[in-house]
């Protein structure tokens, strides 16, 4: 004999095509993937209308079947009418799927087309407009019209944004410089990139908006922070005990007193001294000059303290050098 479970299990399939699994609308759930799945069975079973609806009410539970057990006797016994009612009613809300949408990336292991499948749902959700049910039952719209797929320029160009940022930044930079018109055309190549894209064990996972981030550690900043302090208390060490270094021609330091406070004192600027002119300290070294070339200079004009100086000290050493020779 037959068990009860089989035989009300095999009431519920078709010889042709079973139902889809029963429909709950927890938000796990999609009630538009459910009534395309549903109208494929009824229409590859051949089912008429009247068939057709209760077949749909064996299909719901949970929250599903109350919101069916609410609509109008009219609005279930029409076959369009009932997957509207329903649609309207379970269908994810517009700011809800939008939200998703707009977090939603792409996972470690998963392909494009999923990406895309689970991204055209969210944008066709986040855009759903439910038209008045309180109308005649003959002024609903076509189910089939409420669930088409949109292919305007706005879609194109929102999806192939939406799909550049859910995939990895790396392929998305190389995409984004493409500049496709169609998203189809996108998914195409990143299917390439993806296959093509090497993924070594220590390569670092997809960030997505659920990747956890890990605390930032005090000690390590800590530690960081007082490296930092020790280089810049050596650097300025180092700026503090450095011996003051003039580079070039000091203004100040070789200017002649007589030209600033205090002036009227004579001044040399090869020997900084004020004993003596700049003009007087080339006499004497010309003279060193001669005498070492064996020429006789004239020391007139020239002051006899001046003998003292480095350069003068060398034109004596020359001088009395040559009166020895002379001798």
């Amino acid at each position: 004999m037959t068990s009860p479970s089989v035989t009300d299990s095999s009431s519920t399939q078709s010889g042709h095509t079973s139902l889809p699994p029963p429909f709950g609308g927890k938000p796990s759930e999609s009630i538009v993937e459910f009534l395309i799945r549903y109208g494929l069975c009824a229409k590859a079973n051949g089912w008429d209308e009247e068939k057709a609806c209760f077949k749909l009410s064996t299909c719901l539970v949970g929250r599903a079947l109350q919101v069916y057990l609410s609509l109008d006797s009219m609005i279930q016994s029409s076959y369009n009418a009932v997957r509207v009612a329903l649609l309207c009613r379970l269908i994810t809300p517009p700011y809800e799927a939008a939200a998703t949408l707009r977090d939603r990336s792409l996972q470690r292991d998963e392909s494009v087309d999923t990406l895309l499948y689970e991204l055209n749902k969210l944008y066709s959700e986040s855009h759903f407009v439910a038209p008045d049910l309180t109308k005649p039952i003959k002024d609903f719209p076509s189910f089939s019209t409420l669930i088409k797929t949109d292919t305007s320029d706005s879609y194109h160009r929102d999806m192939i944004l939406k799909v550049l940022d859910a995939l990895p930044p790396d392929i998305a930079s190389r995409l984004r410089v493409m500049k496709f018109t169609k998203v189809e055309d996108l998914a195409e190549q990143a299917r390439i990139e993806l296959a093509t894209q090497s993924y070594d064990s220590n390569r670092d996972p997809f960030k997505t908006v659920d990747s956890t981030v890990a605390p930032l550690s005090l000690t390590d900043e800590q530690e960081e922070i007082d490296e930092l302090r020790q280089q810049v208390a050596a650097l300025t060490d180092a700026l503090t005990n450095e011996p003051d270094r003039s580079y070039g021609f000091n203004r100040t330091y070789h200017r002649r007193p007589g030209k600033g406070k205090g002036g009227g004192k004579k001044w040399c600027t090869y020997h900084k001294t004020d004993t003596h002119w700049t003009s007087q300290c080339k006499a004497v070294a010309r003279l060193a000059s001669e005498r070492e070339a064996g020429n006789g200079g004239n020391m007139s004009g020239i002051d006899n303290n001046m003998l003292d100086h480095p350069n003068g000290k060398r034109a004596s050493e020359f001088t009395g050098a040559s009166s020895a020779q002379q001798s």
